[in-house]
């Protein structure tokens, strides 16, 4: 007999692999993106003697002239340790013209012989006579911020550093996430319709026909969703498959717009996302004892009535873990809204995606993730309370 001591290290070392994938995979990612988002070194790191300096004025009217010789010191080092780029990406994203006004600045001064003009930086250029520039200046010294937090939720601090709502034209993000929001709950509604009178028919056919019946809902799984994607675009295009048979039936007299839109965004997630629902629906139904529905219906109970009252209930552990499982997954979809949605169809992967690639903000994108994450774990919370997942086999 084994002692319990090397029964419970033997299965430790069969568990590491897994928790090592786990804690590499998901942990360190996400505890690197929770850092990200909040994190705001650029003003502590490359410019310090103006970080020290700025923090004795008051904020009201224009800082002194030793701060301003601090900032051109900085402003010169940095440009020769080749980390201004940093400095000024990072304030434009709060400021936009602070990428060009630092860059003229640096050349001015170098053009001054490496020495601040007398009359001071506002002489260089006209925008330091302003004190929003050194206000924003000051704001960023900290090195944690909730600046990406509050654009991402189109919140922004004003002059006295209060939070308020940016315009209504450069609000963006909260209606991202509502629109997200929406679609994952649309395609979820649609693949439960579609699954459960599936995983339904699915228990009433014999082992041979299942097996026949899973290996092509589950042939979809073999191609990368890039592909199945581009398919889409194929079927949906305006002389794609769908139209012209359409056409050919003289069903429509010309092309429908099936194509990049809320439409075509919805469909091939469904047709992605499908087969997790049925799955999911038929491991719980293909465990469920009929002998409680045919108890029902010999006490008099119509099969309607059966349905709702008796099998229904005994199925809501899959349809919730499914419909969980399908919007965890859709709200995070990028590849197909990316291929086959419009304009107005992207969601926040989308513009995570985009900050992260093309913009480089990296705080911000790290920010969307969060919150993006922090709406799954609110979800599933709540689901938890409902729904008993310890239930579901998957099998």
């Amino acid at each position: 007999m084994i002692p319990r001591s090397q029964s419970r290290i033997g299965t430790l070392c069969l568990l590491l692999p897994a928790i090592a994938l786990v804690v590499i995979g998901f942990v360190l990612p996400v505890g690197l993106v929770l850092v990200k988002s909040v994190q705001n070194d650029e003003i502590s790191t490359y410019l310090p003697h103006f970080a020290r300096a700025i923090q004795a004025w008051g904020g009201n009217d224009l800082p002194s002239a030793d701060v301003e010789r601090a900032l051109a010191r900085d402003l010169l080092d940095a440009k020769e340790a080749r980390v201004l780029g940093r400095v000024a990406r990072r304030l434009n994203f709060e400021q936009p013209g602070f990428f060009t006004l630092l860059n003229a600045t640096v050349n001015a001064l170098e053009k001054e012989a490496n020495t601040m003009p007398p009359q001071g930086l506002g002489s260089l250029d006209k925008r330091w006579t302003d004190p929003t520039y050194w206000q924003i200046l000051k704001r960023n010294v900290p090195s944690l911020t909730d600046f990406y937090f509050l654009t991402s939720l189109d919140l922004r601090r004003d002059k006295q550093g209060t939070i308020a709502q940016v315009s209504q034209e450069t609000r963006v993000y909260v209606d991202v996430m509502l629109r997200t929001i929406w679609i994952a709950t649309m395609v979820t509604i649609v693949c439960l319709i579609v699954a459960y009178p599936a995983a339904c028919g699915l228990i009433q056919l014999s082992p041979r026909t299942t097996a026949i019946v899973l290996f092509f809902i589950l042939m979809p799984f073999w191609t990368s969703v890039l592909v199945r994607s581009i398919a889409w675009v194929v079927l949906l295009q305006t002389n794609g498959v769908i139209n012209n048979f359409l056409q050919m039936i003289k069903l429509t007299a010309s092309p429908l717009p099936l194509l990049f839109n809320r439409f075509s965004t919805v469909v091939a997630m469904c047709y992605v996302l499908l087969p997790y629902m049925i799955l999911i629906l038929y491991s719980v139904m293909k465990r469920l004892d009929g002998q409680y529905v045919r108890a029902a219906l010999s006490l008099g109970a119509t099969p309607v009535k059966a349905f709702l009252k008796i099998y229904l209930p005994l199925t809501l552990p899959g349809i919730g873990a499914g419909s969980l499982i399908v919007f965890i997954i859709a709200a995070g979809f990028y590849v197909t809204p990316a291929l086959v949605g419009g304009r107005q169809d992207q969601m926040i992967s989308y513009f995570i995606a985009y900050n992260t690639n093309e913009s480089v903000n990296w705080g911000l994108a790290a920010a969307l993730s969060t919150i993006l994450l922090l709406t799954v774990l609110t979800l599933f919370t709540a689901f938890n309370k409902y729904v008993e997942f310890d239930k579901v086999r998957i099998g």
